[in-house]
């Protein structure tokens, strides 16, 4: 018997092909997002569903429940301890979140919140049954993010997409921020450069896409996608001494423009934060927000004290988890983190040729530097990282690959 044909020996993307009800509800949650945001800036469209993310979640929570409990749940041999870690995390949020809708006086601020849970639901859901080397998603999803980037490289006002500004206008609470923008753009674009074998085809996205991200204006984003592809570009690379060679001539050629890139984009908050970080704006205001938020952990540091901050100001890292969902929160969701890492660089790197693995660890990667230094714990990536992640650990698995295709729904 040809080794080739023996299910075991099959690529893992191969063996699990998502289903039509995955693939619809990713380019609607996902791209869709992106495609929404803009025609509502552009005045093309009214705003039926507001902010767009949580309607969506609510309208997919449904359908991916139950392909969720069809190709998990019921399936012993697809389920992993981080399903359950998952649900039991969005378990507590939901207790704390009604607690203090019940009993606080902080109502108003649990209200603010649930609208996360169902959205961060389906984003594990998506993470979890979605792989990035489905041929047909991929062929899309490039052309979504060409699209997207045409989109911001036509619509930016002197190194900013047009679009990212709107959410500053005070009656515009429905307008998605530069943020928002770049999580979308830098999701898709991971889901593509996984799936992209090809060393020079990944130079190729990379030189549209960085500056793509450069000008939608999200810092945080553009620096994490940067360290994640000079970290994945040198794994993967087989002389390591090049890779260390090029990746430190860009960054002294990005440092040598940056005086120059300052007088074409005078507004430029990303340039801004290179030249002059110490009266950077943000930087002073999440400094300050990071000193409020630790005295609200020093004054209830157990059960936390959600909702303790000023509206629309958070600790803007993992200890945002501590402030809203006490000690407990905290710790469960610093290793919902913690735990992936450790697993993915010690005992999985064998698997880093493989494009589900090299997504996994890509948002893990991400998730993880945000948690140090930008984001706060309900940031939407978490839950497509760990959905990736527990793909990861069940793929691995020998009886795994010998399981039945399933049929797309």
């Amino acid at each position: 018997m040809d080794q080739s044909s023996d299910p075991r020996n099959r690529p893992v993307n191969s063996v699990w092909r998502p289903s039509r009800v995955a693939l619809s509800a990713f380019f609607l949650i996902l791209p869709g997002f992106f495609a929404y945001h803009f025609l509502l800036a552009k005045s093309l469209i009214p705003p039926w569903l507001g902010g767009y993310s949580s309607a969506m979640a609510l309208i997919w929570l449904l359908p991916l429940s139950a392909l969720f409990l069809q190709q998990v749940v019921l399936r012993p041999t697809r389920r992993c301890t981080m399903d359950a870690a998952f649900m039991a995390f969005l378990g507590y949020y939901l207790v704390v979140l009604l607690l203090n809708m019940g009993i606080s006086q902080r109502g108003a601020a649990a209200a603010d919140q649930i609208g996360v849970l169902p959205q961060f639901f389906t984003l594990y859901v998506l993470g979890r049954l979605v792989p990035p080397g489905d041929h047909g998603l991929h062929r899309a999803l490039i052309v979504s993010l060409l699209a997207m980037s045409l989109a911001i490289v036509t619509n930016a006002d002197e190194g900013t997409f047009f679009a990212a500004s709107f959410e500053l206008l005070a009656t515009a609470d429905y307008f998605a921020n530069y943020q928002a923008y770049g999580f979308i753009y830098t999701v898709c674009l991971l889901y593509v450069l996984c799936a992209t074998p090809q060393p020079a085809h990944r130079a190729w996205i990379y030189a549209f896409a960085l500056p793509t991200l450069f000008l939608n204006g999200a810092r945080t984003e553009l620096i994490g996608v940067v360290a994640l592809s000079v970290t994945v570009e040198f794994m993967l690379s087989r002389r390591k001494w090049l890779m260390f060679v090029m990746a430190a001539s860009l960054v002294a050629i990005a440092i040598a423009a940056l005086p120059i890139l300052a007088d074409f984009y005078p507004e430029s908050r990303t340039i801004f934060l290179f030249l002059d970080y110490s009266d950077d704006l943000s930087k002073i205001e999440r400094t300050r927000m990071l000193e409020d938020g630790w005295n609200s952990i020093q004054q209830s540091p157990w059960l936390g004290a959600l909702g303790s901050h000023r509206p629309g100001e958070h600790i803007h890292n993992a200890l945002s988890a501590w402030v809203d969902l006490g000690l407990i929160g905290f710790a469960a969701y610093s290793m919902l983190i913690a735990c992936p890492v450790i697993d993915l660089l010690v005992l999985r790197r064998l698997h880093l040729r493989d494009a589900s693995y090299r997504l996994a660890f890509s948002f893990i990667f991400l998730v993880a530097l945000f948690a140090i230094t930008a984001k706060h714990f309900t940031h939407q990536l978490l839950p497509l990282a760990l959905g990736a992640y527990a793909r990861v650990v069940v793929s691995t698995r020998p009886s795994w690959r010998t399981a039945p295709i399933p049929s797309a729904a």
